[in-house]
């Protein structure tokens, strides 16, 4: 399936990489530099792209889809999982295939970590599939940069299965504490 240990494949619906404690309003005492580093990724940058890689590919078993879960603006995805998903896809040998861009919000919601609602029904209102045969009948890694709630994430699952998808394991780089 995805992952190598096939104990990660049948833990809990998201498997979080890292715990992230987010930078609120003055101050958070747990914000560290893994933190920091997290906030790098989602900003697309290169090093915090190729940190994370380096975690991420020793537990990937090869032959699956990796799609990215869409941010909150319409057309929008996270920068360093789409670049993650590049990276990760490179090795033909691999034979990872990139969906980074199959998920796509088509209507702009409000922002989840500034007080939007955190429940599944309206990302499924408002993601949309794109590119079906690359999903159908295959195995799917379904990364986000950082989940709370995992609203996103479940919708995206449920949409990538009732579209076809085998099998769905989803991960966040970050999630939050």
């Amino acid at each position: 399936m995805i992952f190598k240990d096939k104990k990660l494949d049948k833990s809990e619906d998201i498997f979080p990489l890292n715990p992230y404690h987010p930078w609120r309003k003055g101050s958070n005492p747990d914000f560290g530099a893994k933190d920091s580093l997290i906030l790098n990724f989602k900003d697309g940058d290169e090093d915090a792209v190729d940190i994370f890689y380096k975690e991420l590919e020793p537990l990937l078993n090869s032959n699956f889809v990796i799609v990215v879960a869409p941010s909150h603006d319409e057309g929008k995805w996270g920068l360093g999982s789409v670049k993650l998903v590049k990276k990760l896809c490179s090795d033909s040998s691999k034979k990872r295939v990139d969906g980074s861009c199959c998920l796509k919000r088509i209507t702009t919601i409000p922002k989840a970590a500034t007080g939007g609602p955190r429940n599944v029904s309206i990302h499924l209102k408002s993601i949309k599939l794109f590119n079906k045969d690359l999903i159908y009948g295959k195995n799917i890694l379904l990364l986000d940069d950082v989940t709370t709630s995992g609203s996103t994430l479940i919708a995206c699952k449920q949409i990538l299965e009732k579209e076809g998808a085998l099998f769905v394991k989803c991960i966040a780089i970050g999630k939050t504490q």
